[in-house]
């Protein structure tokens, strides 16, 4: 599960390698992929999870549609192309020949009007459905958008980049759907699955 580092308070790509817990019970930590990601420029780091929460509100979720899983919590913070891409395929080794679902946790577009948010956030759903990688980092970054999990997303396309998977949107929205409001937040979710079945979805 791949999360936004909003606070900086890591070196760098942080894991955890403790076990998790959210009102639902515990979740486990697959101690054995950690391990197959340690390694630079992805390191341990539990201090930088500490007031972060792009991966736990995810949890939740996870452990409603499988019971007991095992996770992997890697937080990453913005920074250039290339070092994302890098960290990417730190994922990509680390994940071969395992049945491994990825998830990047993002919102899109923050606090602007409605429409502004379906047009700059369509532009940046395009190119993750086109699997773009660079694409999508060039989009969010040329035209401001304020994509908070534009790190982990990055991140999850170069680790898949050259697989055989369907994109698909299953859905966007944003937050004055919720009750009426002037600015939004703009939020999608998009699955990219193999011929067998798996869907690594950005949410």
């Amino acid at each position: 599960m791949l999360g936004v580092d909003h606070h900086g308070l890591g070196s760098g790509p942080a894991l955890s390698d403790r076990d998790w817990e959210t009102p639902l019970g515990p979740v486990a930590v697959d101690h054995e992929l950690v391990r197959e990601l340690d390694r630079p420029p992805v390191g341990i780091d539990e201090a930088a999870q500490s007031e972060e929460h792009s991966i736990e509100v995810q949890l939740p979720f996870l452990q409603y549609v499988l019971p007991r899983p095992r996770f992997v919590a890697l937080q990453v913070r913005f920074g250039r192309f290339d070092y994302l891409r890098e960290v990417g395929h730190v994922v990509r080794q680390a994940i071969r020949d395992r049945d491994v679902l990825l998830l990047a946790s993002t919102d899109f577009s923050h606090y602007v009007a409605p429409r502004t948010a379906e047009r700059l956030d369509r532009m940046a759903i395009d190119a993750i459905l086109a699997r773009d990688a660079r694409r999508l980092y060039d989009v969010v970054v040329g035209n401001e958008i304020s994509m908070c999990g534009i790190a982990p997303t990055t991140v999850l396309l170069a680790a898949l980049e050259g697989e055989p998977l369907t994109s698909r949107l299953l859905r966007w929205g944003h937050s004055g759907e919720a009750g009426p409001m002037r600015d939004v937040v703009g939020y999608a979710s998009i699955a990219l699955a193999s011929s067998s079945g798996g869907a690594p979805p950005v949410k």
